[in-house]
């Protein structure tokens, strides 16, 4: 896994995940790449990572989620055992965590009181891209099944009926909101077609 870590000021690092549950954040500034940071998180295989600011969370095949700051200094571990299967996607925005894994189950934490999870919904397919858009207002999901959704967040809650529902032809393998526009983003699936999505306000 990787992914880029916000650097204000320079050039953004990026933080990176193996099979061996190592964690490593590199500097490609002047040309070169050279590590800042690296740590042996877990013993497990990461299985999913995400970054927010300069906060990172990922999870292990034992089912727990480690969140880190900048330097790879342990800021909280929290048990998942909510679940029985590997996450297989994480998101993180703020306090609020979100996973999916591959029983599926959607899963919401707060990681302020992480004992019991804000919501859990059963989904009809495992989801493997996840993500909340910049206001932290609406989570959208991917799945095995092809199905793309998008949830509304409340300050303690998903709620449990998703406000957009698509299907692709083949298993959703990644989405990304846009950094510009609120209510839209875009997913790639496994059959090759990336599309572009449009959350409109329901009416009365």
């Amino acid at each position: 896994h990787m992914k880029v870590l916000d650097n204000p000021g320079n050039v953004p690092h990026v933080v990176t995940a193996t099979t061996a549950g190592q964690l490593t954040i590199l500097d490609s500034a002047a040309g070169k790449v050279s590590a800042i940071a690296s740590r042996k998180a877990a013993v497990s295989r990461c299985t999913a990572l995400s970054i927010h600011g300069a906060s990172i969370a990922a999870s292990f095949e034992d089912q727990f989620v480690h969140l880190f700051d900048s330097q790879l200094a342990t800021t909280a571990k929290i048990a998942t055992s909510v679940s029985d299967e590997p996450i297989v996607s994480v998101a993180l925005s703020g306090h609020l965590l979100a996973l999916g894994t591959l029983d599926q189950h959607l899963i919401l934490f707060d990681t302020r009181n992480s004992a019991t999870p804000l919501s859990k919904i059963t989904t009809n397919g495992a989801i493997h891209a996840i993500g909340f858009n910049g206001s932290a207002s609406r989570l959208a999901t991917g799945g095995s099944d092809g199905h793309v959704q998008v949830w509304d967040v409340s300050a303690t809650a998903l709620n449990a009926t998703p406000v957009y529902d698509f299907k692709h032809g083949d298993r959703v393998t990644a989405l990304s909101w846009s950094p510009e526009a609120a209510e839209e983003f875009v997913s790639v699936a496994f059959d090759g077609l990336a599309l572009r999505h449009q959350i409109t306000a329901k009416t009365a």
